[in-house]
Protein backbone atom coordinates (compact mmCIF):
# COMPACT_ATOMS: atom_id res chain seq x y z
CA UNK A 1 0.00 0.00 0.00
CA UNK A 2 2.81 2.41 0.88
CA UNK A 3 4.33 1.80 -2.57
CA UNK A 4 1.15 3.05 -4.24
CA UNK A 5 -0.20 -0.34 -5.33
CA UNK A 6 -3.98 -0.32 -5.75
CA UNK A 7 -4.65 -3.86 -6.97
CA UNK A 8 -2.51 -6.97 -6.62
CA UNK A 9 -2.95 -10.29 -8.36
CA UNK A 10 -1.65 -13.41 -6.72
CA UNK A 11 -1.30 -16.30 -9.16
CA UNK A 12 -1.62 -19.61 -7.43
CA UNK A 13 -0.29 -21.89 -10.16
CA UNK A 14 3.22 -20.46 -9.90
CA UNK A 15 3.18 -21.46 -6.24
CA UNK A 16 1.85 -24.97 -6.77
CA UNK A 17 -1.93 -24.49 -6.83
CA UNK A 18 -3.91 -26.47 -9.37
CA UNK A 19 -5.47 -23.26 -10.68
CA UNK A 20 -6.74 -19.94 -9.51
CA UNK A 21 -5.71 -16.38 -9.07
CA UNK A 22 -6.60 -14.06 -6.23
CA UNK A 23 -7.21 -10.40 -6.90
CA UNK A 24 -6.55 -8.27 -3.82
CA UNK A 25 -7.89 -4.72 -3.81
CA UNK A 26 -5.73 -2.58 -1.58
CA UNK A 27 -7.78 0.42 -2.65
CA UNK A 28 -11.37 -0.60 -1.72
CA UNK A 29 -12.93 2.06 -3.96
CA UNK A 30 -11.70 0.16 -7.01
CA UNK A 31 -13.33 -3.08 -5.86
CA UNK A 32 -16.83 -1.67 -6.44
CA UNK A 33 -16.20 -1.53 -10.18
CA UNK A 34 -15.23 -5.20 -10.29
CA UNK A 35 -18.26 -6.75 -8.63
CA UNK A 36 -19.89 -7.98 -11.84
CA UNK A 37 -16.82 -7.97 -14.05
CA UNK A 38 -15.91 -11.54 -13.16
CA UNK A 39 -19.34 -12.82 -14.21
CA UNK A 40 -19.42 -10.73 -17.38
CA UNK A 41 -15.95 -11.31 -18.79
CA UNK A 42 -14.47 -14.40 -17.21
CA UNK A 43 -15.91 -17.14 -15.07
CA UNK A 44 -17.41 -17.42 -11.63
CA UNK A 45 -16.69 -20.87 -10.27
CA UNK A 46 -19.54 -22.46 -8.38
CA UNK A 47 -17.14 -24.24 -6.04
CA UNK A 48 -14.96 -21.26 -5.14
CA UNK A 49 -14.22 -22.82 -1.77
CA UNK A 50 -11.99 -25.39 -3.49
CA UNK A 51 -9.92 -22.65 -5.11
CA UNK A 52 -9.82 -20.73 -1.85
CA UNK A 53 -8.65 -23.79 0.09
CA UNK A 54 -5.46 -23.80 -1.96
CA UNK A 55 -4.75 -20.22 -0.90
CA UNK A 56 -5.42 -21.07 2.73
CA UNK A 57 -2.75 -23.78 2.49
CA UNK A 58 -0.30 -21.56 0.56
CA UNK A 59 -0.62 -18.68 3.01
CA UNK A 60 -0.40 -20.87 6.11
CA UNK A 61 3.09 -20.75 7.63
CA UNK A 62 4.34 -18.85 4.54
CA UNK A 63 4.32 -21.98 2.39
CA UNK A 64 4.18 -19.87 -0.80
CA UNK A 65 7.40 -18.11 0.24
CA UNK A 66 9.11 -21.44 0.92
CA UNK A 67 8.00 -22.77 -2.49
CA UNK A 68 9.14 -19.60 -4.24
CA UNK A 69 12.53 -19.84 -2.56
CA UNK A 70 12.82 -23.43 -3.71
CA UNK A 71 12.09 -22.47 -7.33
CA UNK A 72 14.54 -19.56 -7.18
CA UNK A 73 17.22 -21.74 -5.60
CA UNK A 74 16.79 -24.23 -8.43
CA UNK A 75 17.46 -21.50 -10.99
CA UNK A 76 20.55 -20.38 -9.07
CA UNK A 77 21.81 -23.98 -8.93
CA UNK A 78 21.23 -24.34 -12.67
CA UNK A 79 23.08 -21.09 -13.34
CA UNK A 80 26.01 -21.98 -11.09
CA UNK A 81 26.47 -25.33 -12.81
CA UNK A 82 26.30 -23.89 -16.34
CA UNK A 83 27.78 -20.38 -16.13
CA UNK A 84 31.15 -21.72 -17.28
CA UNK A 85 29.68 -22.77 -20.65
CA UNK A 86 30.32 -19.54 -22.54
CA UNK A 87 28.17 -20.69 -25.47
CA UNK A 88 25.06 -20.26 -23.29
CA UNK A 89 25.90 -16.59 -22.66
CA UNK A 90 24.59 -16.61 -19.09
CA UNK A 91 25.65 -13.10 -18.13
CA UNK A 92 24.18 -12.70 -14.66
CA UNK A 93 22.85 -14.85 -11.87
CA UNK A 94 19.07 -15.13 -11.86
CA UNK A 95 17.05 -13.09 -9.39
CA UNK A 96 13.99 -15.33 -9.80
CA UNK A 97 13.23 -18.78 -11.18
CA UNK A 98 14.22 -18.19 -14.80
CA UNK A 99 17.27 -18.23 -17.05
CA UNK A 100 17.53 -16.95 -20.61
CA UNK A 101 20.49 -18.69 -22.27
CA UNK A 102 21.47 -18.59 -25.91
CA UNK A 103 20.96 -22.00 -27.51
CA UNK A 104 21.30 -22.01 -31.30
CA UNK A 105 20.13 -24.77 -33.61
CA UNK A 106 20.83 -27.68 -33.84
CA UNK A 107 21.48 -27.85 -30.07
CA UNK A 108 18.08 -26.33 -29.31
CA UNK A 109 16.24 -29.01 -31.29
CA UNK A 110 18.33 -31.73 -29.67
CA UNK A 111 17.57 -30.40 -26.19
CA UNK A 112 13.87 -30.06 -26.94
CA UNK A 113 13.73 -33.72 -27.89
CA UNK A 114 14.12 -34.64 -24.22
CA UNK A 115 13.29 -31.47 -22.28
CA UNK A 116 10.46 -29.00 -22.80
CA UNK A 117 11.21 -25.28 -22.85
CA UNK A 118 10.07 -22.27 -24.83
CA UNK A 119 11.93 -20.13 -27.30
CA UNK A 120 12.20 -16.63 -25.86
CA UNK A 121 13.81 -14.49 -28.57
CA UNK A 122 14.25 -16.70 -31.64
CA UNK A 123 16.10 -13.98 -33.56
CA UNK A 124 18.82 -14.09 -30.88
CA UNK A 125 18.58 -17.88 -30.29
CA UNK A 126 17.50 -17.13 -26.74
CA UNK A 127 15.35 -19.62 -24.82
CA UNK A 128 13.61 -19.57 -21.45
CA UNK A 129 14.40 -22.13 -18.79
CA UNK A 130 12.13 -22.05 -15.74
CA UNK A 131 12.43 -23.85 -12.44
CA UNK A 132 9.31 -24.63 -10.44
CA UNK A 133 8.35 -25.02 -6.81
CA UNK A 134 8.79 -28.80 -7.07
CA UNK A 135 12.21 -28.90 -8.75
CA UNK A 136 14.79 -31.09 -7.04
CA UNK A 137 18.57 -31.01 -7.05
CA UNK A 138 18.42 -34.31 -8.94
CA UNK A 139 16.26 -32.67 -11.65
CA UNK A 140 18.78 -29.84 -12.02
CA UNK A 141 21.74 -32.23 -12.07
CA UNK A 142 20.12 -34.40 -14.77
CA UNK A 143 19.38 -31.35 -16.94
CA UNK A 144 22.92 -30.03 -16.47
CA UNK A 145 24.33 -33.44 -17.38
CA UNK A 146 22.34 -33.40 -20.60
CA UNK A 147 23.47 -29.88 -21.47
CA UNK A 148 27.11 -30.68 -20.76
CA UNK A 149 27.04 -33.86 -22.82
CA UNK A 150 25.53 -31.95 -25.73
CA UNK A 151 28.08 -29.13 -25.60
CA UNK A 152 31.16 -30.96 -24.36
CA UNK A 153 30.58 -34.42 -25.78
Amino acid sequence: VDAGVDVLTFGGTKAGAVFGEAVVFLNPRLADRSLNLRKQSTQLHSKMRFISAQYTALLNDDLFIQLGRQANAGARRLYEQLVDLSALQLKMAPQVNSLFPTVPQPQRAQLQEWSFFWDWDAARDQVRWMTAWDVTDEDIDAFVSGIRSLYLG
